[in-house]
């Protein structure tokens, strides 16, 4: 009786203990999960505070590098990647006790996108091409082209209005009218007089003109993002290396020679932009990256001999200069530049002094004169701009990653 009553004390025991080891397990178990759950929580708000504080800091720093700082359990680091486009994307790690948490964030600058498809494209004023001009690129023109000897268009050409005259086209023509022009191509005409062409030629009835590629609603409000910047009365000349942007000048702006004026946002000149020899009127990288900047000026714009305008260095960063100026002569005049950038002249003449290179022009008239050239270049058919250090962001995505 003993015996049995002994083993079976046993088996009590041996069970209770092994209940209990059983329930110490499972509550260590359930410590163990709770304390990695609220491990991975506080990583995972570190990597939060991470992503919070790079975008405040990305709003007075465009140009912000990699940061980490540490806590007496936890770290962060936030690494800033590349930014293509105007998208920047924020990695940033969170890590409390040795649990890691990461949280990636895509982060886009406030920007218009433009498309330039043509070298030049003219309104109804039309293209004049002195001796030995050219036009590397397609073209488009509302107004006639009319050339002098060796002027000479690389690639296609359309003509809404009137005719061509006197130019060298190397592929296709689509024209109204052709005149003692060499159209290497096909010539597709409404009228035809007096044209060599090396392909087929075929009778149309219509072409319909084509608007410019930036609306007035889109220059207005870059004008208004000027003016919410610091103003400036009267005139703004430029001596040595300078910064600035956004802003309204209401005067002039000159660059003096061998000066150096660097954007940081959009600038509106309520009066005439002079750039002298051998200035430079560029984007800085730190606000603009690879994104497009502008210029906007209501009086006229002189560009010198030896002056460059360009973008930020950074592939598809261009600087455009928009004049407003109604000159059916000079709106914008460029001497003897050798890098120049992108100019919009909707209401006036753009006129290109004696080889000037230039990216690309949009004008209602554009006058080259003996040996200027017009380059165009592929990546003007997809370009953003931006007002620089004016310009919103905005979260395009935010996302946890492994």
């Amino acid at each position: 009786m003993k015996k049995g009553f002994i083993a079976i004390f046993i088996i009590v025991l041996v069970l209770g203990t092994i209940l209990g080891l059983l329930s110490v397990f499972l509550t260590r178990q359930e410590i163990n999960f709770l304390n990695k759950n609220h491990f991975s929580l506080q990583a995972y708000y570190l990597a939060e505070s991470g992503i919070e504080d790079a975008l405040l800091r990305i709003k007075n720093n465009p140009s912000l590098n990699n940061f980490s700082y540490s806590f007496e359990q936890g770290n962060v680091r936030v690494d800033i990647l590349e930014n293509i486009g105007g998208v920047l994307t924020i990695v940033s790690k969170g890590e409390f006790l040795e649990t890691v948490q990461r949280i990636k964030v895509r982060y886009q600058i406030d920007s218009e996108s433009i498309s330039f498809h043509y070298g030049a494209q003219a309104g109804e004023g039309g293209i004049i091409m002195r001796n030995n001009s050219k036009i590397i690129g397609n073209v488009f023109s509302n107004g006639s082209i009319l050339g002098g000897q060796g002027a000479e268009i690389t690639d296609s050409v359309i003509v809404a209005g009137e005719k061509i005259d006197n130019i060298k086209i190397g592929k296709n023509a689509q024209v109204y009218s052709c005149y003692n022009s060499n159209i290497q191509e096909d010539l597709l005409y409404v009228l035809e007089e007096s044209c060599s062409v090396g392909g087929e030629k075929e009778l149309i009835q219509y072409i319909e003109p084509k608007d410019f590629p930036i609306s007035e609603q889109t220059i207005n409000k870059w004008k208004s993002q000027a003016e919410q910047g610091e103003i400036i009365q009267g005139n703004y000349n430029v001596q040595g290396i300078d910064f600035l942007g956004p802003a309204h000048i209401q005067g002039n702006l000159e660059v003096g020679g061998g000066s150096s004026l660097k954007l940081q946002g959009i600038i509106l000149v309520s009066g005439d932009l002079t750039v002298y020899n051998n200035a430079v009127l560029e984007l800085d990288p730190n606000y603009y990256q690879g994104l497009g900047g502008v210029i906007i000026v209501q009086g006229k714009t002189t560009i010198r001999p030896g002056a460059i305008l360009r973008g930020s260095g950074l592939l598809g960063s261009y600087l455009m200069i928009i004049s407003l100026n109604e000159s059916l002569e000079n709106a914008v005049q460029i001497d003897n530049t050798s890098d120049a950038g992108i100019f919009y002249v909707p209401y006036g003449a753009i006129l290109l002094n004696q080889r000037v290179k230039i990216r690309e022009a949009t004008a209602y008239k554009i006058i080259l004169r003996e040996n200027a050239v017009i380059e165009y270049e592929i990546g003007l058919q997809n370009m953003f701009f931006s007002s620089g250090a004016g310009g919103s962001w905005k979260i395009l995505s935010w996302e946890k990653i492994d």
